[in-house]
Protein backbone atom coordinates (compact mmCIF):
# COMPACT_ATOMS: atom_id res chain seq x y z
CA UNK A 1 0.00 0.00 0.00
CA UNK A 2 1.29 3.42 -0.87
CA UNK A 3 0.34 6.04 1.81
CA UNK A 4 0.58 9.92 1.84
CA UNK A 5 0.64 11.62 5.29
CA UNK A 6 0.51 15.51 4.81
CA UNK A 7 1.52 17.49 8.38
CA UNK A 8 1.80 21.39 8.76
CA UNK A 9 6.11 21.00 9.02
CA UNK A 10 8.64 18.74 10.54
CA UNK A 11 7.10 17.43 14.25
CA UNK A 12 9.80 16.33 16.96
CA UNK A 13 7.31 13.93 18.00
CA UNK A 14 6.05 12.56 14.73
CA UNK A 15 9.10 11.77 13.22
CA UNK A 16 10.88 9.51 14.89
CA UNK A 17 7.24 7.74 14.37
CA UNK A 18 8.19 8.10 9.90
CA UNK A 19 11.57 6.26 10.46
CA UNK A 20 10.14 3.57 12.73
CA UNK A 21 7.38 3.09 10.10
CA UNK A 22 10.03 2.80 7.04
CA UNK A 23 12.22 0.51 9.16
CA UNK A 24 9.71 -1.90 10.58
CA UNK A 25 7.17 -1.46 7.69
CA UNK A 26 8.71 -0.77 4.25
CA UNK A 27 7.68 -4.43 2.45
CA UNK A 28 3.52 -3.86 3.75
CA UNK A 29 3.07 0.03 3.31
CA UNK A 30 5.06 2.74 1.31
CA UNK A 31 5.27 6.26 3.30
CA UNK A 32 5.49 9.81 1.66
CA UNK A 33 5.06 12.67 4.00
CA UNK A 34 4.40 16.34 2.37
CA UNK A 35 5.12 19.38 4.49
CA UNK A 36 3.65 22.95 3.86
CA UNK A 37 6.58 24.55 5.97
CA UNK A 38 9.85 23.38 6.89
CA UNK A 39 10.11 26.82 9.84
CA UNK A 40 10.46 24.08 12.77
CA UNK A 41 13.45 22.83 10.26
CA UNK A 42 14.96 26.27 9.60
CA UNK A 43 14.14 27.69 13.47
CA UNK A 44 13.39 31.09 14.35
CA UNK A 45 11.12 32.72 16.97
CA UNK A 46 8.56 31.25 19.32
CA UNK A 47 6.50 33.36 20.15
CA UNK A 48 4.81 30.82 22.74
CA UNK A 49 7.80 30.41 24.63
CA UNK A 50 9.51 33.28 23.69
CA UNK A 51 12.67 32.38 22.39
CA UNK A 52 14.47 31.36 19.59
CA UNK A 53 13.81 27.69 18.66
CA UNK A 54 15.71 25.37 16.39
CA UNK A 55 15.50 21.29 17.97
CA UNK A 56 18.31 19.50 18.46
CA UNK A 57 17.15 16.05 17.17
CA UNK A 58 17.50 15.34 13.39
CA UNK A 59 13.57 15.84 11.74
CA UNK A 60 14.76 15.09 8.24
CA UNK A 61 16.14 11.53 8.06
CA UNK A 62 15.00 8.03 7.39
CA UNK A 63 12.03 8.35 5.66
CA UNK A 64 10.32 10.09 2.43
CA UNK A 65 9.65 13.78 2.26
CA UNK A 66 8.91 16.74 0.30
CA UNK A 67 8.32 20.58 1.24
CA UNK A 68 5.58 21.92 -0.93
CA UNK A 69 5.70 25.95 -1.46
CA UNK A 70 3.69 27.65 0.81
CA UNK A 71 2.23 31.04 0.22
CA UNK A 72 0.69 32.19 2.73
CA UNK A 73 1.23 36.05 3.79
CA UNK A 74 1.69 35.91 7.41
CA UNK A 75 5.17 35.87 9.25
CA UNK A 76 4.69 32.70 11.58
CA UNK A 77 2.82 30.24 9.12
CA UNK A 78 1.91 27.92 12.78
CA UNK A 79 -0.31 30.50 13.85
CA UNK A 80 -3.68 31.24 11.91
CA UNK A 81 -6.15 28.87 9.57
CA UNK A 82 -3.98 30.92 6.65
CA UNK A 83 -0.66 30.08 7.75
CA UNK A 84 -0.26 27.51 5.67
CA UNK A 85 -1.64 27.62 1.51
CA UNK A 86 -0.13 25.02 -0.34
CA UNK A 87 -2.13 24.34 -3.83
CA UNK A 88 0.76 21.96 -4.82
CA UNK A 89 -1.35 19.11 -2.64
CA UNK A 90 -3.69 18.84 -5.84
CA UNK A 91 -0.58 17.98 -7.89
CA UNK A 92 1.60 16.06 -5.86
CA UNK A 93 -1.26 13.96 -5.32
CA UNK A 94 -2.22 13.08 -9.15
CA UNK A 95 1.31 12.44 -9.70
CA UNK A 96 2.26 10.20 -6.91
CA UNK A 97 -0.89 8.23 -6.86
CA UNK A 98 -1.10 7.12 -3.14
CA UNK A 99 -4.11 4.90 -2.00
CA UNK A 100 -4.75 6.42 0.85
CA UNK A 101 -3.94 9.80 2.30
CA UNK A 102 -3.30 10.82 5.97
CA UNK A 103 -4.85 13.91 7.06
CA UNK A 104 -4.23 15.61 10.58
CA UNK A 105 -7.20 17.36 10.59
CA UNK A 106 -8.70 20.76 9.35
CA UNK A 107 -6.63 23.12 11.80
CA UNK A 108 -5.17 25.20 8.24
CA UNK A 109 -6.53 25.63 4.78
CA UNK A 110 -4.11 23.33 2.74
CA UNK A 111 -5.81 20.58 5.16
CA UNK A 112 -8.70 21.47 3.61
CA UNK A 113 -7.21 21.58 -0.04
CA UNK A 114 -6.03 17.88 0.78
CA UNK A 115 -9.23 16.59 1.78
CA UNK A 116 -11.16 18.03 -1.64
CA UNK A 117 -7.57 17.05 -3.42
CA UNK A 118 -7.92 13.75 -2.42
CA UNK A 119 -11.79 13.42 -3.02
CA UNK A 120 -11.80 14.66 -6.48
CA UNK A 121 -9.13 12.45 -7.31
CA UNK A 122 -10.93 9.56 -5.74
CA UNK A 123 -8.05 8.61 -3.10
CA UNK A 124 -8.56 7.45 0.10
CA UNK A 125 -8.92 9.67 3.20
CA UNK A 126 -7.88 8.82 6.00
CA UNK A 127 -7.66 10.90 9.38
CA UNK A 128 -5.89 10.89 12.53
CA UNK A 129 -7.17 13.82 14.92
CA UNK A 130 -6.41 14.54 18.06
CA UNK A 131 -9.62 16.23 18.92
CA UNK A 132 -10.97 14.91 22.42
CA UNK A 133 -14.82 14.64 22.77
CA UNK A 134 -14.59 15.91 26.13
CA UNK A 135 -13.47 19.16 25.06
CA UNK A 136 -15.31 19.42 21.87
CA UNK A 137 -18.59 19.41 24.34
CA UNK A 138 -17.57 22.51 25.56
CA UNK A 139 -17.52 24.73 22.52
CA UNK A 140 -21.00 26.53 22.33
CA UNK A 141 -20.06 29.37 19.64
CA UNK A 142 -22.10 29.98 16.56
CA UNK A 143 -18.48 28.98 14.49
CA UNK A 144 -18.30 25.67 16.57
CA UNK A 145 -21.88 24.78 15.58
CA UNK A 146 -21.58 25.29 12.22
CA UNK A 147 -18.68 23.22 11.95
CA UNK A 148 -20.05 20.51 13.69
CA UNK A 149 -22.70 20.57 10.99
CA UNK A 150 -20.09 20.63 8.41
CA UNK A 151 -18.27 17.75 9.74
CA UNK A 152 -20.92 15.25 10.36
CA UNK A 153 -22.74 16.11 7.41
CA UNK A 154 -19.87 16.10 4.27
CA UNK A 155 -16.12 15.34 5.89
CA UNK A 156 -17.06 12.05 7.58
CA UNK A 157 -18.84 11.39 5.52
CA UNK A 158 -15.86 10.79 3.17
CA UNK A 159 -13.18 9.50 5.48
CA UNK A 160 -12.68 6.02 4.98
CA UNK A 161 -10.58 5.44 7.91
CA UNK A 162 -10.65 7.24 11.03
CA UNK A 163 -7.30 6.55 13.43
CA UNK A 164 -8.25 7.25 17.04
CA UNK A 165 -5.30 8.12 19.62
CA UNK A 166 -7.13 7.71 22.94
CA UNK A 167 -10.70 7.20 24.48
CA UNK A 168 -11.94 10.56 24.09
CA UNK A 169 -10.88 10.62 20.72
CA UNK A 170 -13.01 7.89 20.06
CA UNK A 171 -16.11 9.06 21.37
CA UNK A 172 -15.94 12.35 19.46
CA UNK A 173 -15.54 10.17 16.02
CA UNK A 174 -18.77 8.51 17.16
CA UNK A 175 -20.69 11.63 18.21
CA UNK A 176 -19.52 12.40 14.32
CA UNK A 177 -21.86 9.17 12.91
CA UNK A 178 -18.51 7.23 12.34
CA UNK A 179 -18.86 3.67 12.52
CA UNK A 180 -17.22 0.98 14.41
CA UNK A 181 -15.37 -0.77 11.34
CA UNK A 182 -13.84 2.82 10.11
CA UNK A 183 -12.28 2.79 13.29
CA UNK A 184 -8.49 1.80 14.15
CA UNK A 185 -6.36 2.14 17.27
CA UNK A 186 -3.38 4.44 16.35
CA UNK A 187 -2.25 5.32 20.08
CA UNK A 188 -0.40 8.93 20.58
CA UNK A 189 2.99 8.03 21.28
CA UNK A 190 5.98 9.67 21.77
CA UNK A 191 9.27 7.86 21.01
CA UNK A 192 9.79 5.44 24.29
CA UNK A 193 12.75 4.07 23.44
CA UNK A 194 14.86 7.40 23.18
CA UNK A 195 13.08 8.32 26.36
CA UNK A 196 13.51 5.38 28.51
CA UNK A 197 17.11 5.36 27.38
CA UNK A 198 17.51 8.66 28.33
CA UNK A 199 16.28 7.40 31.81
CA UNK A 200 18.58 4.49 32.55
CA UNK A 201 21.36 6.24 31.41
CA UNK A 202 20.98 9.66 33.66
CA UNK A 203 19.13 7.98 37.01
CA UNK A 204 22.01 7.13 39.04
CA UNK A 205 23.08 11.11 38.51
CA UNK A 206 19.55 12.05 40.16
CA UNK A 207 21.25 13.26 43.23
CA UNK A 208 23.82 14.84 41.18
CA UNK A 209 20.93 17.38 39.22
CA UNK A 210 19.70 17.96 42.57
CA UNK A 211 22.68 19.56 43.72
CA UNK A 212 23.27 21.07 40.27
CA UNK A 213 19.91 22.65 40.63
CA UNK A 214 20.04 23.55 44.49
CA UNK A 215 17.35 20.93 45.36
CA UNK A 216 17.74 19.17 48.54
CA UNK A 217 18.84 15.59 48.05
CA UNK A 218 15.48 14.34 50.28
CA UNK A 219 12.91 16.78 49.00
CA UNK A 220 9.56 15.72 47.56
CA UNK A 221 10.11 17.54 43.62
CA UNK A 222 6.90 18.20 42.02
CA UNK A 223 7.25 19.10 38.06
CA UNK A 224 5.72 20.09 34.74
CA UNK A 225 7.19 20.53 31.65
CA UNK A 226 6.00 22.91 28.94
CA UNK A 227 5.31 26.44 27.36
CA UNK A 228 4.27 28.47 30.15
CA UNK A 229 1.17 29.90 28.21
CA UNK A 230 -2.88 30.17 29.48
CA UNK A 231 -3.84 26.68 27.71
CA UNK A 232 -1.19 24.91 30.21
CA UNK A 233 -2.17 27.08 33.07
CA UNK A 234 1.11 27.20 35.22
CA UNK A 235 -0.12 29.50 37.70
CA UNK A 236 -2.66 27.01 39.30
CA UNK A 237 0.28 25.07 39.58
CA UNK A 238 2.44 27.46 41.81
CA UNK A 239 -1.01 28.43 43.44
CA UNK A 240 -1.86 24.69 44.47
CA UNK A 241 1.93 24.47 45.73
CA UNK A 242 1.71 27.27 47.95
CA UNK A 243 -1.40 26.38 49.29
CA UNK A 244 -0.36 23.09 50.04
CA UNK A 245 2.93 24.06 52.09
CA UNK A 246 4.15 20.49 51.52
CA UNK A 247 7.64 20.46 53.96
CA UNK A 248 10.64 20.10 52.41
CA UNK A 249 8.52 20.02 48.64
CA UNK A 250 10.19 21.81 45.70
CA UNK A 251 9.12 22.80 42.51
CA UNK A 252 10.35 22.59 38.74
CA UNK A 253 8.70 24.60 35.55
CA UNK A 254 10.62 23.00 32.64
CA UNK A 255 9.87 25.32 29.91
CA UNK A 256 9.97 29.43 29.28
CA UNK A 257 6.65 31.61 28.00
CA UNK A 258 4.92 34.82 28.43
CA UNK A 259 3.45 33.69 31.65
CA UNK A 260 7.01 33.80 32.91
CA UNK A 261 6.98 36.77 34.73
CA UNK A 262 3.45 36.26 36.56
CA UNK A 263 4.95 33.41 37.56
CA UNK A 264 7.88 34.85 39.18
CA UNK A 265 5.39 38.08 40.63
CA UNK A 266 3.21 35.78 42.57
CA UNK A 267 6.25 33.78 43.65
CA UNK A 268 7.99 37.07 44.97
CA UNK A 269 4.03 38.64 46.72
CA UNK A 270 4.00 34.98 48.49
CA UNK A 271 7.80 34.56 49.48
CA UNK A 272 7.97 31.71 47.52
CA UNK A 273 11.24 30.43 47.04
CA UNK A 274 11.15 26.34 46.59
CA UNK A 275 10.85 26.52 43.16
CA UNK A 276 12.73 27.37 39.65
CA UNK A 277 12.07 28.09 36.15
CA UNK A 278 14.84 26.07 34.15
CA UNK A 279 13.60 28.49 30.87
CA UNK A 280 13.88 26.57 27.46
CA UNK A 281 15.29 23.63 27.09
CA UNK A 282 15.83 21.47 23.76
CA UNK A 283 15.06 17.43 23.43
CA UNK A 284 18.32 16.56 24.37
CA UNK A 285 18.13 18.52 28.05
CA UNK A 286 15.38 17.28 28.84
CA UNK A 287 16.60 14.42 31.66
CA UNK A 288 18.23 15.58 34.16
CA UNK A 289 14.95 17.61 35.34
CA UNK A 290 12.66 14.45 34.79
CA UNK A 291 14.85 12.18 36.65
CA UNK A 292 15.32 14.38 39.22
CA UNK A 293 11.66 14.55 40.22
CA UNK A 294 9.38 12.77 42.38
CA UNK A 295 5.73 13.29 40.58
CA UNK A 296 4.85 15.15 36.64
CA UNK A 297 1.90 17.62 36.95
CA UNK A 298 -0.34 18.73 33.85
CA UNK A 299 -2.98 21.45 34.77
CA UNK A 300 -3.94 22.24 31.30
CA UNK A 301 -7.33 23.26 30.28
CA UNK A 302 -8.95 23.48 26.66
CA UNK A 303 -6.75 22.81 23.77
CA UNK A 304 -4.66 20.21 25.65
CA UNK A 305 -5.58 17.66 23.52
CA UNK A 306 -3.99 15.14 24.49
CA UNK A 307 -0.80 16.20 25.98
CA UNK A 308 2.48 14.15 24.80
CA UNK A 309 4.91 15.41 27.61
CA UNK A 310 2.80 13.05 29.34
CA UNK A 311 4.47 10.35 28.01
CA UNK A 312 7.95 11.48 28.29
CA UNK A 313 6.98 11.97 32.21
CA UNK A 314 5.80 8.31 32.38
CA UNK A 315 8.62 7.26 30.50
CA UNK A 316 10.45 8.61 33.45
CA UNK A 317 9.24 6.53 35.66
CA UNK A 318 6.91 9.47 37.19
CA UNK A 319 3.74 9.18 38.90
CA UNK A 320 1.24 12.17 37.27
CA UNK A 321 -1.24 14.25 38.62
CA UNK A 322 -3.22 15.34 35.42
CA UNK A 323 -6.42 18.32 35.33
CA UNK A 324 -9.48 16.40 33.81
CA UNK A 325 -9.97 18.40 31.03
CA UNK A 326 -6.86 16.97 29.27
CA UNK A 327 -7.58 14.27 26.79
CA UNK A 328 -5.17 11.70 27.93
CA UNK A 329 -6.53 11.80 31.37
CA UNK A 330 -9.07 9.15 30.31
CA UNK A 331 -6.41 6.85 29.00
CA UNK A 332 -2.89 7.06 31.05
CA UNK A 333 -4.23 7.41 34.74
CA UNK A 334 -5.31 4.58 36.59
CA UNK A 335 -6.59 6.17 39.97
CA UNK A 336 -4.26 5.37 42.85
CA UNK A 337 -1.99 3.37 40.58
CA UNK A 338 -0.04 5.73 38.38
CA UNK A 339 -1.73 9.09 39.45
CA UNK A 340 -4.79 10.91 39.86
CA UNK A 341 -6.76 13.35 37.84
CA UNK A 342 -8.32 16.52 39.34
CA UNK A 343 -10.84 18.53 38.68
CA UNK A 344 -10.03 21.53 36.17
CA UNK A 345 -9.12 24.77 37.41
CA UNK A 346 -10.03 23.70 40.68
CA UNK A 347 -7.32 24.51 43.02
CA UNK A 348 -8.41 22.92 46.52
CA UNK A 349 -8.37 19.70 44.44
CA UNK A 350 -5.46 19.98 43.25
CA UNK A 351 -3.77 21.24 46.45
CA UNK A 352 -5.12 17.87 47.62
CA UNK A 353 -3.76 15.76 45.82
CA UNK A 354 -0.71 16.69 45.91
CA UNK A 355 -0.59 17.01 49.48
CA UNK A 356 -2.50 13.48 49.42
CA UNK A 357 0.73 11.97 47.36
CA UNK A 358 2.86 13.75 49.81
CA UNK A 359 2.28 11.12 52.18
CA UNK A 360 2.87 7.66 50.55
CA UNK A 361 6.41 8.35 50.92
CA UNK A 362 9.25 7.58 48.32
CA UNK A 363 8.51 3.70 47.71
CA UNK A 364 4.87 4.04 46.88
CA UNK A 365 5.71 7.21 44.33
CA UNK A 366 8.85 4.99 43.06
CA UNK A 367 6.43 1.79 42.70
CA UNK A 368 3.55 4.50 41.04
CA UNK A 369 6.13 5.74 38.67
CA UNK A 370 6.90 1.87 37.69
CA UNK A 371 3.39 1.78 36.66
CA UNK A 372 3.44 4.58 34.47
CA UNK A 373 6.45 2.99 32.95
CA UNK A 374 4.26 -0.38 31.96
CA UNK A 375 1.17 1.29 30.83
CA UNK A 376 2.72 3.87 28.76
CA UNK A 377 4.49 1.08 26.95
CA UNK A 378 0.87 0.34 25.16
CA UNK A 379 1.13 3.66 23.76
CA UNK A 380 4.53 3.31 21.40
CA UNK A 381 5.58 3.65 17.90
CA UNK A 382 4.78 -0.25 17.32
CA UNK A 383 1.06 -0.08 18.10
CA UNK A 384 0.37 2.51 15.79
CA UNK A 385 2.34 0.81 13.15
CA UNK A 386 0.16 -2.34 14.12
CA UNK A 387 -3.08 0.12 13.77
CA UNK A 388 -2.17 1.62 10.40
CA UNK A 389 -1.87 -2.13 9.21
CA UNK A 390 -4.71 -2.73 10.05
CA UNK A 391 -6.62 0.04 8.74
CA UNK A 392 -4.63 -0.88 5.17
CA UNK A 393 -5.43 -4.50 5.68
CA UNK A 394 -9.11 -3.91 5.97
CA UNK A 395 -8.97 -1.78 3.02
CA UNK A 396 -7.86 -4.61 0.44
CA UNK A 397 -9.38 -7.25 2.20
CA UNK A 398 -12.78 -5.14 1.39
Amino acid sequence: MKLAIINSHPIQYMVPLYKYMVDQYKDDIEIDVYYCSDHSVKGGYDSQFGVNLKWDIPLLEGYSYKFLKNYTPLKNPASRFLGMINPSIFSNLKKSKPDAVLIPGWSNLSYVICFFSALLLGIDIWVRLETPLNQEVLKKSMLSRIKQVFLKRIYFKNVKRCLYIGNENKKFYQSMGVKNDKLFFTPYAVDNDRFSDEYTGNIDSKLRFRDELNIHRDALVFMTSGKLMDKKRPLDLLKAFHLAKIPNSYLVFLGDGKLKKDLQDFAKHNDIANFTITGFKNQTELAPYFVASDVFVLCSGLGETWGLVTNEAMNFRLPVIISNRVGSAFDLIIEGKNGYKYEYADLNDLKSKMIFMSQFGKDRLHDMGNESYKMIQNYSFENIGKGILKAANYKFNK
